[in-house]
């Protein structure tokens, strides 16, 4: 099996030949997340576990078609949170026309009417907010919202914005370069978030921003459940939640989750 070719991200070569080059550098670049996010996994997972504790709902919300699927991750999935409500909207899903989902990723207006339908969202609530394009006009308008709310922000963003590309050992050996951009790079609505997790992945370099921010958000919920403990409504399950086994719950967060 071959990859196609990628952009060129350090002017060397930009052909990714086979599934091995492919894996190591994916690797690397998760070594290096866990090296350097460890401690913002932490206190985003603070954040999280005290919300569950006091009854809140942790909303999840990304800013484009790829990222908001990733709200799965946490949602409806056995020994998760039940308190977990995805913000899913027709206008950003790849079943509703992934050409439409495009033209709607730069619609001015569009994030923050989405965020006020769903009314559940309460001041002091903690918002993830996942983006691939953290200086587009749908993540910023969606984290002005979430300030105006008054809304604990956790973002998800790779460093430096969609072209913030970083080697991938193409060429060479597998790696990801520099440090993490916490001053550097997006900037701007990234001030405004309680806890930025900013990663370094390749630029088309096989979906790895997608594997990244996955394994940031699971990273997270780990934390989270460790932290909250038993006091906290967890759904009942391993791989898939079986509603006999979870009826109390459902009945609870039926009204309150939209999407449950």
């Amino acid at each position: 099996m071959t990859i196609p070719p990628v952009p060129d991200l350090k002017g060397g070569s930009t052909k990714i030949s086979d599934i091995k080059t492919y894996i190591k550098g994916l690797k690397a670049c998760l070594d290096k997340t866990e090296r350097e996010l460890s401690g913002k996994i932490d206190a985003a997972a603070e954040i999280i576990a005290d919300a569950a504790s006091e009854g809140r709902l942790v909303h999840v919300f990304g800013t484009e078609a790829h990222t908001a699927a990733l709200a799965g991750e946490l949602f409806f999935r056995g020994v998760g949170f039940a308190c977990i409500n995805p913000l899913f909207d027709p206008a950003i899903d790849l079943s509703h026309g992934a050409y439409r989902s495009e033209l709607c990723r730069n619609m001015a207006g569009l994030a923050p009417c989405i965020m006020d339908y769903y009314e559940n969202i309460e001041p002091g609530d903690p918002i993830i907010l996942i983006s691939g394009d953290p200086e587009g006009v749908f993540f910023m308008e969606a984290v002005n919202r979430a300030v105006e709310k008054g809304l604990r922000i956790i973002a998800i963003v790779p460093c430096g914005g969609p072209d913030g590309g970083v080697e991938t050992g193409v060429g060479g050996e597998a790696g990801v370069g520099g440090d993490l951009c916490d001053e550097a790079g997006v900037g701007g609505a990234l001030d405004k978030a309680d806890v930025v997790l900013e990663f370094h992945a390749a630029e088309g370099f096989g979906g790895a921003n997608t594997v990244c921010m996955a394994t940031i958000l699971n990273c997270i919920a780990i934390r989270a459940l460790e932290k909250a403990g038993v006091a906290v409504d967890i759904w009942r399950g391993g791989r898939y939640v079986k509603p006999e086994d979870n009826r109390e719950l459902i009945e609870k967060y039926i009204n309150r989750v939209k999407h449950l």
